[in-house]
């Protein structure tokens, strides 16, 4: 995902800051599809490394959106712990609904 990320960044001629992390104390998503258990899950699940996102926008990269648990997670730690402006999100795919 990195390696997709600093292309975009590339193309968009801006910079790339890789700030977030996954605490590795937390409980992987993979097998979990309820949406409040994901919620749950990633309570603090996230940290933000450094300021070099302070007072910026950003634009948040995933490869994969499910319910969008993870990228509400990551969105509040930016904003909580990153002191950011604004997170816009874009994600290379989305699974099925099975509805």
């Amino acid at each position: 995902m990195l390696e997709f990320a600093t292309k975009l960044a590339e193309a968009l001629k801006l910079p790339l800051h890789d700030v977030v992390r996954r605490k590795p104390t937390k409980k992987e998503l993979k097998n979990v599809f309820e949406y409040h258990e994901r919620i749950e899950l990633l309570e603090d699940a996230h940290e933000v490394v450094g300021n070099s996102v302070r007072n910026r926008a950003v634009l948040l990269v995933d490869d994969l959106y499910r319910s969008g648990a993870t990228l509400n997670a990551v969105t509040a730690a930016l904003y909580k712990q990153g002191e950011v402006t604004g997170v816009f999100a874009f994600a290379l795919t989305r699974t099925r609904s099975s509805s």
